[in-house]
């Protein structure tokens, strides 16, 4: 006998901002919490990020902290430092902008610490457990929260993309999902689907038992398409919708992917590289119908301990003819190129 699915609405968090509400959850959101605590049951929360605060900026001049090696900005962690999540640096806090000189210095953005004490501010009387990848760097601490929470010693479990798989607990009657469309900005063609697979997956934790389940996501981008499909669980939808896409915009599965990253202390030279492989690949396959070159661009981490990265991204439909251009143009035998070939990400 399956589980019929869950019921699920959408909360507009731009509305919830023009109607004055500054907090990270919806007024919808904090009264669901408050019905499922109440009828003694559990809610999972799921963020799409961990950290306290997501960025640090001056508000007299809009400086950003960023990382000195890679450029990404820094995060705020509540032990008052900031984390750099890719190279894993660490500094502290800056009393003044190191641009201008002013002291104005605001947290913005919320991370799952953050989440976790607007929390307990909300709902003051709820047991919160959180799992992130803060708080499970330790041997089985991952399965000692899913543990306790399934007995009971927990309101509500709250934490990043690992809250959203595989966990059948029945007691579990509501789950909200705080920033489900976040993802949808990365510049990565699996974006749409990244989005509705999290939403899915993260539904699909409530109402496991004989209560129905009621999920409630919050988005700044409700009209996207990948949103409204996976409110509806409607996968064959989504699946038109995305295909059709990928085809007019010649992307997988209409073809083949190879990331090339060039990676160089000086940036010109990352560059520069870059653009005398692109031209020759150019001069190689003229049809652009089966082969196209994208770029260079700045990688997603542009610049990575102190190495600066650009990438060239290949469609083909001829992989085999790709691979022997790399080969004939030796790259495979560089230390200073990354081949990937069907990349996770195109970042």
């Amino acid at each position: 006998d399956l589980a019929s699915l869950p019921q699920t609405a959408c909360e507009d968090m731009r509305q919830e901002l023009r109607q004055g509400n500054r907090h990270v959850i919806s007024r919808a959101l904090e009264s669901l919490i408050v019905r499922t605590i109440e009828r003694k049951q559990q809610i999972i929360l799921m963020l799409n990020r961990r950290g306290f605060s997501t960025f640090v900026m001056c508000r007299s001049c809009g400086h950003v902290m960023v990382c000195t090696m890679c450029g990404m900005p820094l995060v705020y962690h509540k032990n008052g430092t900031l984390v750099c999540h890719h190279c894993d640096i660490q500094e502290p806090v800056p009393d003044i902008c190191p641009a201008c000189g002013s002291s104005y210095i605001k947290y913005f953005g919320s991370g799952t610490e953050k989440l976790e004490r607007e929390l307990a501010e909300l709902v003051p009387a709820a047991r919160i457990i959180r799992m992130d990848r803060d708080t499970t760097t330790g041997k089985f601490s991952h399965a000692n929260i899913l543990a306790a929470f399934k007995r009971g010693e927990y309101d509500i479990l709250l934490g990043t993309q690992m809250v959203a798989k595989g966990h059948d607990i029945p007691n579990v009657t509501a789950v909200g999902i705080i920033s489900a469309d976040s993802s949808l900005n990365m510049p990565d063609f699996r974006a749409a689907e990244r989005c509705f697979m999290l939403i899915t997956q993260t539904a699909g934790r409530a109402g496991r038992g004989n209560e129905p389940g009621y999920v409630l996501v919050q988005s700044y981008n409700p009209e996207h398409y990948a949103v409204r499909f996976a409110l509806q669980q409607d996968y064959e939808g989504f699946f038109a919708k995305e295909i059709e896409l990928r085809r007019q915009l010649f992307f997988p599965p209409f073809c083949r992917l190879v990331k090339l990253t060039f990676q160089n202390e000086v940036e010109a030279a990352a560059q520069d590289a870059a653009k005398a492989v692109k031209k020759k690949f150019q001069q190689r396959f003229t049809d652009k119908q089966s082969n196209q070159i994208i770029g260079p661009a700045p990688a997603g981490i542009a610049k990575f301990r102190g190495i600066f990265r650009y990438c060239l991204l290949i469609k083909t439909a001829q992989l085999s003819l790709v691979q022997e251009f790399l080969r004939t143009e030796g790259l495979q035998l560089r230390t200073d190129v990354l081949i990937d070939i069907d990349p996770l990400s195109t970042l």
